[in-house]
C-alpha cells in the first residue's frame, strides 16, 4: 500500500494527541488525587469504591444513631437516678412520720410533701429528648388532652367497665306455672303464642283438666297437659319444656343403722357416688336433711339438686325429693344400688325416670328461636287478661325482655338476660366462648359472676381484656326478730341451716343465726355478719351464685329476702364482672329483635347504652361499647404510653439495640406510684390494706367480759360497736359499703366479733396462730378500708386500731420504698451498661470506618510518586513524537519539493 505524506500526518497528529490525553489524565489524577474520574477509567475498581463509599455512608449514619442513642441514655439514666434519690427521700420522710412526737396534723402536712414527691416523679417519667418523650416506648407522640404526656396524674392507669348486679332470679318463677289453687278455665278460655314464624297460635285453657288435683302441692297433671297443648301439631319456634321431679316416700330412720350408699346419675349421664354417714338414732328431719345435703354437694356433677318434702313442694313431708338444677331440662334423673334397708331409710328407689304427668315441677319453662308475645283471654270476660295470665303465673317482670308483673302482652325472648352463650360476645374482635358452669354454684351455674369471668380470661391472651368478681351478697331488708326457725326455713346455697328448732333473739343478740350460718360456710361457700341494729348480710366467699330459700316463718325473723309481706321466697342472687385492660378495648354483642337486645352485653349487665356502662357514645342496642374513657381518681398515676416496644436504634442492616425502657417497665414496674399513693393516704389516716394486732389472746372463744381472753386491758371491753368503711376503688367514683359491727361483752367472744368483720364484702378477719388478729381486704390492690367509732374498745384492746394500721401501713409503705429503691439501682445500672455497650459499638464502628476507608484509598487514591514518573515518561515521549514528527515532515517535504 502507497504511503501517501496525508497519511503520515493523520498519524503523527492521532500519535500526538493521545501523548496528550495521557498527559491530561496523569495531571487531573495529581490535581484530584483520585486514581479515576468515570467509570470507563476502571470499572472493576470503580464498582469496589462505590461499595466502600456506600458502607461508609451506612457508619456514618450509624454513628448518628449511635449519638442519639447515647443522649437518650444518659438522659434515661439521669431521670431514674433523680427518681431513685425521690424514692430515698421519701424512705427519710417515713422514718420522720413514725415518729412517736409527730402528731395527726404533722403527718396531714407530710402527705402533701410525698404528692409532692409523686408529681416531681411524674415529672422526671415524661423527661424529653429532641422533643421525644424517652418513657414512651414507641408512642414517642401523638398524645391527646386527656393523655397529654405518658405519665399522667390523678388518672387511673388502664381502662375498665363495671358490669352491673344483676336482678335476683326466682327459680319458682322461671316462666309458665300452674298452681293447685287455679281455677278450672272454661273451655273457651284461650292463651295466645304469637311470634313471626307461627303467627299466633291458640291454646284451650279447659283442656288443662282439674286444676284442683294437687301432688303434694303441685299440679302436675295440669303442667304437663298445658306443655302438651302448647306443643302441639308442632313444630314450632317456642317449645315448651318441663323439669324433671322425682319424690320418694317418707324416710324411715328405723330401718337401719349402716350408711347408705348409692349412685345418682343427672339428665347429662354424669354420674355421682353418695354416701351418706351415720351415727344412729336420727329423726325422719335429720335422716332427710343429710341425704338432701350430700346429695347437692355433687350437685354440681350431676346437675341434680334435692331438697325436703314438706308436702307442698312435690314430696311428702320428710321425704326427699329431686329435680334437675337447670330449668327446662326434662332429661332423666337415674338412682340405682339401693338395697332393701336403705330404699326404707331414704324412701327412693332403683330406676329411671323423665319428665311426664307426675313426675315435673309444677312449671313450664320456655325454649324459643326467637321472641314471642303472650295474651289470654277469658271467656265470660270476667277477668282482666293481665289476670288470666297472672293466674296461670305468667309473670312477666321476672323473665320478660320487656312489661312488668301483670302486663298484658309481655314480650319473652332468648333467657340471655344471665346466660353468655357461644358467639354472644366478642372483645376485640375475638369471639367468647360459652360460659361453662362453675363448680359451685347450686342453681344457674352457668350464669354466676365466677363461670363468666372464667370464659373471659380463657381469652385473655389474645383479646388483652381480663374479668374480675364481685362477688354476690344481700343485705336483709330489716332487723332479725325473736322467734323459732326449724328446718326448711332458712336454706342457703342447698344447705339447711337449721335442722331442728332454734330459738333466735330479737336482733339476733346471742349470735345464733349468725353462728349457725356461719358454721356451715364450708359447704355454702357464704359468711355472714349482722350491724348494730341487727340486720343480717350474707356474702359469698367467691363468684358462686347466692341462693337463699326462705320458708314464710324464715322470712318474717329473717327478712334476709326482703318480701313485704314476709312470704315464702326463692331466690338466686349473682355476682358482677368488671372488665380490665391496659389500653382502649371494645366490646360486640349479638343484637336480636326491635328491642334491639344485646345479649352478650346483656350477660354482663351493661345493656342499654350510656346511662348503664358509663362510656361516651354507647347508644343502647348498637351491641357495642369501645372502652376508651380515661377516669379521674385522686392521686393515682396513669400509664399512656407504649407498654410492649422501647425506644430502640438501627446499629445495622438488621440489627438494633434498645436505648430506653418504657416507662411500663422502666417505672410503673416498681410499684413506686402505687406505694406513694398507698404512702400518702396512710399518712392522712385513710384507706388501709390490713393490720395484725399487736396484744396477744389467750382464749379467743372466751366471752369478752369473762376475764378470761388473756388479752392485756380486757378489762376495758364494753357493749358498743365500730364502723368498718370499705371502698371498692375499681370503680369510679370508688364504691363504698358501711358496716356497724355490733360488740356484746356478755355474748361475743374475740373469735365471734371477728367473724362479724369477715363477713363484710371485701373483708377477711380471723385469729392467727400466735393468737393476734389479722383483719385485712380480700384483694389490698382492689379494697381499703378504714375504722372509725368504737365505743366498745374492741380494736384499742386486740391492737387493730387507726394508730396502730397507721404505724403498720407506714412500715409496709418503708419496705414497699425499700424494694423500689432496690429495682431503681437494678435499672440505672442497667443504663450504665447500654451507655458502656453504645460506646463500645462506637469503637467498633469508628475501626471499621478507619479500615474502609483504607481500602477505599488504596482503590481510588493517586499514588503520586507513580503518577509524577507516569508523567516524566509521557512528557519524554510526547517531545520525542515532537522531534520525530519534524524531522518527518521536513524530509517528505524535501521531497515533494
Amino acid at each position: 500500500m502507497r504511503t501517501t505524506l496525508n497519511t503520515i500526518y493523520n498519524n503523527i497528529n492521532n500519535n500526538l494527541h493521545n501523548i496528550k490525553s495521557d498527559l491530561n489524565d496523569i495531571n487531573n489524577r495529581i490535581s484530584s488525587g483520585q486514581r479515576m474520574s468515570k467509570i470507563s477509567d476502571d470499572p472493576v475498581a470503580m464498582s469496589s469504591a462505590l461499595r466502600m463509599r456506600s458502607s461508609l455512608a451506612g457508619i456514618g449514619q450509624y454513628h448518628d444513631n449511635l449519638n442519639y442513642g447515647s443522649s437518650i441514655i444518659n438522659g434515661s439514666e439521669s431521670a431514674l437516678t433523680q427518681i431513685k434519690e425521690q424514692v430515698n427521700q421519701a424512705q427519710i420522710t417515713i422514718l420522720q412520720a413514725k415518729n412517736s412526737s409527730v402528731n395527726t396534723d404533722q403527718r396531714q402536712n407530710i402527705a402533701e410533701v410525698i404528692r409532692n414527691y409523686k408529681e416531681q416523679i411524674v415529672t422526671l417519667g415524661n423527661s424529653r429528648i429532641d422533643g421525644k418523650y424517652i418513657f414512651g416506648g414507641h408512642r414517642t407522640s401523638g398524645y391527646t388532652e386527656a393523655e397529654p404526656a405518658p405519665f399522667v396524674l390523678d388518672k387511673i392507669d388502664g381502662y375498665r367497665v363495671n358490669g352491673t348486679m344483676p336482678d335476683p332470679r326466682d327459680p319458682d318463677a322461671p316462666g309458665w306455672l300452674v298452681k293447685d289453687n287455679v281455677d278450672n278455665f272454661d273451655a273457651n278460655d284461650t292463651l295466645q303464642i304469637t311470634n313471626d314464624t307461627d303467627g299466633t297460635r291458640n291454646i284451650a285453657l279447659g283442656s288443662l283438666g282439674d286444676s284442683t288435683v294437687a301432688d303434694n302441692g303441685l299440679n302436675m297433671q295440669g303442667t304437663a297437659n298445658l306443655r302438651d297443648a302448647i306443643n302441639a301439631g308442632g313444630p314450632h319456634e317456642t317449645k315448651a319444656l318441663l323439669t324433671t321431679l322425682i319424690a320418694g316416700t317418707e324416710v324411715d330412720p328405723a330401718s337401719g343403722t349402716n350408711d347408705i350408699e348409692f349412685d345418682l346419675t343427672g339428665p347429662e349421664g354424669a354420674t355421682a357416688s353418695i354416701k351418706v354417714n351415720f351415727k344412729g338414732s336420727e329423726t325422719e328431719v335429720e335422716t332427710a336433711q343429710k341425704v338432701v345435703e350430700k346429695i347437692n354437694e355433687s350437685s354440681n356433677i350431676t346437675g341434680v339438686r334435692a331438697f325436703r318434702g314438706t308436702g307442698g313442694n312435690g314430696g311428702p313431708n320428710n321425704s326427699i325429693v329431686l329435680r334437675n338444677s337447670e330449668d327446662g331440662e326434662e332429661g332423666a334423673i337415674q338412682i340405682a344400688d339401693l338395697d332393701g334397708d336403705e330404699i326404707n331409710r331414704t324412701g327412693l328407689s332403683n330406676g329411671t325416670q323423665f319428665a311426664d304427668d307426675s313426675n315435673n315441677t309444677g312449671y313450664i319453662s320456655f325454649s324459643s328461636t326467637e321472641p314471642f308475645t303472650y295474651s289470654a283471654t277469658d271467656d265470660d270476660d270476667i277477668l282482666a287478661p293481665g289476670e288470666m295470665l297472672q293466674r296461670l303465673g305468667l309473670k312477666a317482670g321476672y323473665v320478660g325482655i320487656t312489661g312488668t308483673d301483670n302486663n298484658d302482652n309481655p314480650v319473652y325472648g332468648f333467657n340471655h338476660t344471665g346466660t353468655l352463650g357461644q358467639n354472644d360476645l366478642k372483645i376485640n374482635g375475638i369471639n367468647i366462648d360459652a360460659a361453662a358452669p362453675d363448680e359451685n354454684s347450686i342453681l344457674y351455674p352457668a350464669e354466676s359472676a365466677a363461670a363468666k369471668a372464667e370464659a373471659i380470661n380463657a381469652r385473655s391472651d389474645e383479646t388483652g381484656v381480663t374479668a374480675r368478681i364481685t362477688p354476690a351478697y344481700k343485705k336483709a331488708d330489716g332487723v332479725v326478730e325473736a322467734g323459732t326457725l326449724g328446718s326448711g326455713d332458712l336454706v342457703i346455697n342447698g344447705v339447711d341451716i337449721f335442722t331442728a328448732n332454734t330459738a333466735l333473739k330479737s336482733q339476733d343478740d346471742d349470735n345464733t343465726l349468725l353462728n349457725a350460718i356461719n358454721d356451715k360456710e364450708g359447704k355454702t361457700g357464704v359468711a355472714a355478719t349482722r350491724n348494730a341494729e341487727g340486720t343480717i348480710l350474707l356474702k359469698t366467699i367467691d363468684g358462686r351464685n347466692l341462693h337463699i330459700e326462705t320458708s314464710t316463718q324464715g322470712e318474717s325473723l329473717t327478712h334476709i329476702n326482703g318480701t313485704s309481706p314476709p312470704a315464702a321466697a326463692n331466690q338466686v342472687y349473682m355476682g358482677r364482672v368488671q372488665l380490665h385492660s391496659d389500653q382502649e378495648f371494645t366490646l360486640e354483642t349479638g343484637v336480636f329483635g326491635l328491642d334491639k337486645i344485646e345479649y352478650g352485653l346483656e350477660a354482663l349487665g351493661l345493656a342499654g347504652g350510656q346511662l348503664i356502662s358509663g362510656e361516651t357514645g354507647d347508644k343502647a342496642g348498637d351491641g357495642r361499647i369501645t372502652v376508651n374513657q380515661v377516669i379521674e381518681k385522686q392521686g393515682s398515676v396513669r400509664y399512656a404510653g407504649d407498654r410492649e416496644d422501647n425506644l430502640s436504634i438501627k446499629t445495622g442492616r438488621t440489627d438494633s439495640m434498645d436505648i430506653s425502657s418504657n416507662g411500663d417497665q422502666a417505672i410503673m414496674s416498681t410499684d413506686i406510684f402505687s406505694i406513694l399513693c398507698q404512702l400518702e393516704d396512710n399518712l392522712r389516716g385513710v384507706n388501709y390494706h390490713r393490720v395484725t394486732g399487736i396484744h396477744k389472746a389467750g382464749d379467743v372463744t372466751a366471752a369478752l367480759d369473762s376475764g378470761k381472753t388473756g388479752l392485756a386491758g380486757e378489762e376495758d371491753l364494753k357493749d358498743g360497736s365500730f364502723t368498718v368503711k370499705v371502698k371498692d376503688h375499681e370503680h369510679s367514683p370508688p364504691e363504698e359499703l358501711e358496716f356497724t359491727i355490733p360488740v356484746d361483752a356478755g355474748q361475743d367472744s374475740l373469735s365471734s366479733v371477728a367473724v362479724k368483720i369477715n363477713g363484710v364484702p371485701g373483708m377477711e378477719a380471723y385469729w392467727n396462730d400466735n393468737n393476734q388478729l389479722e383483719i385485712s381486704t380480700t384483694e389490698p390492690d382492689r379494697y381499703t378500708y378504714t375504722v372509725s367509732e368504737d365505743t366498745s374498745n374492741f380494736l384499742a384492746v386486740t391492737g387493730t386500731d387507726s394508730e396502730t394500721m397507721q404505724m403498720q401501713a407506714l412500715d409496709d409503705s418503708l419496705a414497699g420504698l425499700e424494694d423500689a429503691f432496690s429495682e431503681m439501682t437494678t435499672r440505672v445500672s442497667d443504663f450504665g451498661a447500654r451507655a458502656n455497650r453504645i460506646e463500645v459499638q462506637k469503637q467498633i464502628y469508628d475501626n471499621l470506618e478507619l479500615k474502609v476507608n483504607e481500602n477505599l484509598s488504596e482503590v481510588q487514591d493517586t499514588d503520586y510518586t507513580k503518577a509524577i514518573m507516569d508523567l516524566k515518561a509521557a512528557q519524554t515521549a510526547y517531545q520525542a513524537a515532537l522531534n520525530s514528527a519534524g524531522k518527518t515532515m521536513q524530509l517528505s517535504l524535501v521531497d515533494y519539493l
